[in-house]
């Protein structure tokens, strides 16, 4: 995870899950710390880490919205002339 924050050049980065609404205020106290000691995080910008709003079902709805994007969006490929 936190090796992922630096190459993604992520600003947040955000939990959540099933048992998130069990585990999140304990996992938090001790993911932060971990993300901002982290070696593999560039000091260039603070990294936020935060729990998810959108419940436990948010697995599904970002796979539904990732879904969502790809056949609904402008997709660049199909602009360039052929």
């Amino acid at each position: 995870m936190c090796a992922a924050a630096t190459p993604l050049d992520v600003d947040t980065i955000v939990f959540g899950g099933p048992t998130w609404h069990v585990l999140g205020d304990r996992l938090l106290a001790t993911i932060e710390p971990m993300v901002a000691r982290s070696p593999f995080v560039r000091a260039s910008h603070a990294t936020i880490v935060a729990s998810t709003t959108l419940g436990e079902n948010v697995a599904a709805i970002v796979t539904a919205s990732l879904v969502l994007d790809q056949a609904l969006s402008a997709q660049p490929r199909s602009l360039l002339l052929g």
